[in-house]
């Protein structure tokens, strides 16, 4: 350990003996473990703690003190040491142990996603939605998951429960070109016909290199509905006519793995 290091320990040893910090943490009332929470991150600073996996170290910009670690305070598996290097070893284990069941919870959504992708592909949109139902339940911030889920509700005529799936998608991912094209079927299918015309035109200003993908869309699925979008639909007839026969069709390949 580096002479700059003991420094740092000592000092933070020094302060948490005067200021009663692991006492707070480790009460069992929850105010008082709550303020110890707040003394503790004033203590040791408010910047993010970055990970290096490779050699799993820690690389310090302050430290964030993870709030979930503290919530089963009272249980004496998750006693905190009362000494300053314990304490961060505490924490740094802590964080360790969220990044491990990460990878496990991507790695079951990423599973449950590809036999929902299969079934969909199949044409087995009912299959497909529970097993988007359950890779969701798993892991809620994948946008690709609520897109794939919007189009298994579509196929299943499940209109008014789209809205709902591409919102929260382009709280993913505002950029989600999918989201707003799925949303605009779901909302002609509903019957709101202009508010559906109105995303298709602002995703083609937001998406100009998908122009065509939007035209056969709407030449194919909306027709003369959408005959006054501002685009020359002629232009796209052709291409929409080879690549559009069928929109249900199309849709059965392109969720997304």
């Amino acid at each position: 350990m580096s002479y700059l290091s003991k420094n740092v320990i000592q000092a933070t040893q020094i302060i948490i003996d005067n200021s009663g910090i692991i006492k707070d943490l480790s009460s069992k009332n929850e105010a008082k473990s709550k303020v110890g929470m707040l003394r503790a991150e004033e203590l040791l600073g408010n910047g993010e703690k970055v990970w290096d996996e490779s050699s799993l170290k820690t690389v310090h910009n302050g430290t964030k003190i993870n709030r979930k670690a503290f919530e089963d305070l009272g249980k004496p598996k998750d006693e905190i040491p009362a000494d300053a290097a314990g304490f961060m070893a505490h924490v740094e284990r802590d964080a360790k142990q969220r990044s491990e069941a990460k990878k496990k919870e991507i790695k079951r959504s990423d599973y449950l996603k590809s036999m929902g992708n299969c079934e969909y592909r199949k044409g087995n949109y009912e299959k497909a939605l529970i097993y988007y139902n359950q890779a969701i339940d798993v892991r809620k911030d994948s946008c690709v998951l609520f897109t794939n889920r919007a189009l298994a509700k579509i196929n299943l005529g499940l209109m008014d429960e789209v809205g709902e799936d591409c919102d929260r998608a382009l709280r993913l991912n505002e950029r989600s070109l999918n989201a707003v094209l799925y949303k605009a079927e779901a909302l002609w299918g509903l019957g709101n016909i202009q508010t559906a015309k109105e995303l298709l035109e602002t995703a083609i200003k937001t998406h100009p290199d998908q122009t065509k993908r939007i035209q056969g869309l709407v030449v194919e699925e909306f027709g003369e509905a959408f005959g006054m979008l501002d685009f020359d639909l002629s232009s796209v007839a052709k291409w929409s006519k080879i690549f559009l026969k069928d929109l249900r069709l199309l849709l059965r390949y392109v969720v997304n793995d």
